[in-house]
C-alpha cells in the first residue's frame, strides 16, 4: 500500500535459545499492548499488563518491551529493573525504545508494568512480548539493529543482521507515524503478527 507520509522505525532484536535445546525460543504468555493518544505537557505514564504475569515461572524467561512516543521530550524512563537495548529517533519529535529483563526459574513477573516519558506526548505506545527456553545469562544475540526512513513510500527495507547461534528467534519491532488512515502494515513474508498497539495516532 502506498502512504502519502510516514515514519517507520524499525528494530531487529535476535533472541538467542538455550544452547542445549535445538529449538528456537518459545513464545511465552499472551503479547500485551497499551497506548494512549491524550496530549500532556507533563509527564505521561501507560500501565502495560505483562505476559502471564503474576503467574511464577517453571523457566526462565525474557521480557521485551517496546515504546513508541511523539513528544517535545522523545523519551521514555527505562522501566525498574530493565535494561535498554537499544534506541532510535526519526526526527526531534519521535523516538522507539527497547528494553529487556530476564526473569529467573521460580521468579514471578509483575502483572504490569508503567513506562513514562517525563515530557508529556501527543501520543504514547507499549508492547510486551516474552519467550522462554532462551538463554538466560545473555538472552539476546548480537543485540539488535534499526533502521528508519520518511517519506511516500509502500515499503521498508529491514536492516541487516548477524546471527551467532542456531535456532535464534528473530524478532522485529517498528512503528508507523504519519498519514497511515485505517491500513495496516502487512508483516514481510515468513513472519508472523504477534502484538499491535491498538492506535491510530497522528
Amino acid at each position: 500500500m502506498s502512504f502519502k507520509y510516514l515514519q517507520l522505525a524499525v528494530f531487529l532484536l535476535v533472541v538467542a535459545p538455550v544452547l542445549l535445546l535445538a529449538q528456537s525460543p518459545t513464545l511465552y504468555g499472551t503479547p500485551q499492548a497499551a497506548f494512549s493518544a491524550t496530549s500532556s505537557s507533563g509527564p505521561s505514564s501507560l500501565t502495560l499488563d505483562l505476559p502471564s504475569g503474576g503467574t511464577a515461572l517453571s523457566a526462565p524467561a525474557v521480557y521485551i518491551v517496546e515504546t513508541g512516543t511523539r513528544s517535545g521530550s522523545p523519551a521514555f524512563d527505562v522501566p525498574s529493573g530493565f535494561t535498554q537495548e537499544c534506541s532510535l529517533s526519526l526526527d526531534e519529535y519521535d523516538t522507539e525504545q527497547l528494553f529487556y529483563k530476564v526473569y529467573s526459574a521460580g521468579d514471578t513477573p509483575p502483572a504490569s508494568i508503567t513506562v513514562t516519558d517525563e515530557g508529556g506526548w501527543t501520543w504514547g505506545a507499549a508492547a510486551a512480548v516474552a519467550y522462554t527456553g532462551i538463554r538466560a545469562a545473555a538472552p539476546l544475540d548480537n543485540g539488535c539493529t534499526s533502521t528508519s526512513e520518511s517519506g511516500n513510500t509502500t515499503s521498508i527495507p529491514g536492516p541487516s543482521f548477524t546471527t551467532t547461534l542456531n535456532n535464534d528467534r528473530v524478532v522485529w519491532a517498528f512503528f508507523a507515524q504519519g498519514d497511515v488512515g485505517t491500513s495496516s502494515i502487512t508483516p514481510s513474508m515468513g513472519t508472523a503478527e504477534i502484538a499491535v498497539p491498538p492506535c491510530q495516532c497522528s
